[in-house]
């Protein structure tokens, strides 16, 4: 790898003090693109490489099977990462991604496409991607202990908007103490379905959630004067966290990472955005079953999806421990 992209890996690590999650992430990327430049353009440092090496470095990705989502949220924007950096703090003179805009790429990636694979991403489920979920974290509003946490947590466990602004912490303010909703050893929390009137059971990997939810509830949210008088999870500046604010927050961390889209316009002229905190819950189910094969009758259980009847036949059939097991670590 480029003794550049080493020392703006270090940037990360020491000087914005970014999620490991982000710097195996951009460190996988950039490795991957460094090795092409030296195998494929015979180029080996980066002040060589050239705006046609990145658009060459895009239909290769095409060519290897990648998603535009994948290629633009994953690989490009790491490679326009590194690049804003090194231009910024003097490592190159000219900046070969100036004149290179997100929807251009994507653009790019989407005609190399057949017609049959454009046929099926167009009429598939909308959801997002890991790698373009995490690229949504990492461009989250402040305060981004809180917002990276909150995106995260939602691809995670699928739970709905309500049941996320519901989720307790201890009563002595930690995270597993008395009455909290939250066991991060098993690692599960028990939230609370509006829509059903049921408590149920949701899970997710220790190594992803955990080290952000410790860091929130031991630093960030101790900042809130409210934190004393609440024992939600997610607070704000006024006290509890409403669902409009995880909205704006979703939506906020897509238009900063240049991921927000119009799906469709209502009669009314309103635009009503692609990325929501509901894509999110699409994303967990899609990631679970595509990538993880795990079936759809546990994945609906772990969404909540049932009539009550079909959640009482839930605790039975599938108990918590079978939730843990499923979507934990």
């Amino acid at each position: 790898m480029f003794d550049a992209f080493e020392e703006y890996l270090d940037y990360l690590k020491w000087d914005q003090a970014a999620a490991d999650a982000t710097i195996q992430k951009r460190e996988q990327t950039l490795r991957k693109f460094s090795t092409w430049l030296r195998d494929e353009q015979d180029v080996t440092a980066i002040e060589s490489v050239s705006r046609r090496d990145i658009g060459r470095y895009v239909d290769y990705l095409v060519e290897e099977g990648y998603a535009p989502n994948t290629i633009t949220a994953g690989y490009y924007s790491s490679v326009s990462a590194v690049f804003n950096w090194a231009h910024s703090d003097g490592v190159i003179d000219e900046n070969p991604i100036d004149r290179l805009k997100r929807q251009a790429i994507k653009k790019r990636a989407r005609e190399a496409l057949s017609e049959e694979e454009k046929k099926n991403e167009l009429g598939g489920k909308d959801f997002l991607e890991k790698e373009v979920v995490y690229e949504l974290a990492e461009h989250a509003p402040e305060p981004s202990a809180r917002n990276e946490l909150l995106i995260k947590l939602m691809f995670w466990t699928g739970v709905r908007v309500s049941e996320l602004v519901g989720i307790t912490i201890g009563d002595d303010g930690q995270i597993d103490g008395p009455n909290s909703d939250i066991d991060p050893e098993e690692p599960r929390i028990t939230v609370y379905a509006p829509k059903t009137d049921k408590p149920r059971v949701v899970s997710y990997p220790r190594s992803e959630i955990n080290p952000l939810m410790r860091d929130w509830v031991s630093h960030g949210r101790l900042r809130y004067k409210h934190a004393d008088e609440l024992n939600y999870l997610f607070i704000g500046h006024k006290g509890e966290f409403t669902k409009s604010g995880v909205a704006d927050v979703v939506t906020q961390a897509a238009e900063n990472a240049g991921l927000q889209e119009v799906k469709r316009v209502g009669k009314d002229g309103k635009e009503y955005n692609l990325v929501t905190p509901h894509l999110l819950r699409h994303s967990h189910a899609m990631y679970y079953h595509n990538e993880e094969g795990v079936p759809l009758d546990r994945l609906k259980d772990h969404l909540g999806h049932h009539s009550v009847d079909t959640t009482e036949r839930f605790y039975a059939e599938n108990t918590p421990e079978k939730m843990v097991d499923t979507f934990g670590e």
